[in-house]
Order: structure tokens, then C-alpha cells, then sequence
């Protein structure tokens, strides 16, 4: 009696890997109209509605203006902070995004480009 191991026959094709993958094949096979299946993964979070991000990026910009030439030094970035509506710990990490020395004000428009991203 021989115990060799013997390999499993190969199927003639391989399976399809997902049922969404079953799906979107079968329709496009059977010449149903495609279906667009919506977004539903964000690796970074649910990105805002458009009216929100405006409306946050004109509160910071306002903020900005309070303070001349739009350069806000260390000491009064908790202002910025708060109109971002971020807690305040987050004051010394946004500070050093945009702003590498510590002694030198952040600029206005070097913040909101950041803030855009």
C-alpha cells in the first residue's frame, strides 16, 4: 500500500475571491446595468461635509486676521487652536507642523495651506 502524498487536481479556473467581486462580475455577464457600490472606507475618517470644512477654514482665517500681518507668536497660537475647535493639547503639535523654530510666529497662509491638506 503506498502513503505517497498526492497533490489535489487544479481547478480549470480560480474561484472568484469575494462576493462582491462574484457580484460585479455576474452583473457585468449578464448585461445588467452596472452598479456604482458607494465609498465606505476612509483610511484617514470620514472626510467632512464641504459646508463644514468652509465654515472652519473661515473661523481659523478670521482668527488669523485678529493679529498683525496674520503672525500669531507661541504664547497666543491657543486662539488659532480654538478656532480650529481642536483641544487645546493639540496647541504645541499644530504649532510645530507649521512652524519649526519655536521662537518665530506662525504664519497665516503657511497654516491654512497646512490646514487644507
Amino acid at each position: 500500500m503506498s502513503y505517497a502524498a498526492s497533490t489535489p487536481p487544479k481547478p480549470a479556473s480560480a474561484p472568484p475571491h469575494t462576493t462582491l467581486q462574484r457580484s460585479v462580475r455576474g452583473a457585468a455577464s449578464s448585461g445588467a446595468p452596472a452598479r456604482v457600490i458607494p465609498r465606505f472606507h476612509f483610511p484617514k475618517g470620514r472626510p467632512p461635509p464641504g459646508h463644514q470644512q468652509d465654515h472652519a477654514l473661515h473661523k481659523v482665517q478670521s482668527a488669523f486676521a485678529t493679529f498683525p500681518n496674520s503672525q500669531v507668536p507661541r504664547d497666543s497660537f491657543k486662539h488659532i487652536v480654538k478656532a480650529c475647535e481642536c483641544p487645546l493639547y493639540w496647541k504645541m503639535p499644530l504649532f510645530l507642523a507649521t512652524q519649526q523654530n519655536l521662537h518665530a510666529p506662525v504664519d497665516g497662509h503657511k497654516f491654512i495651506d497646512f490646514w487644507r491638506e
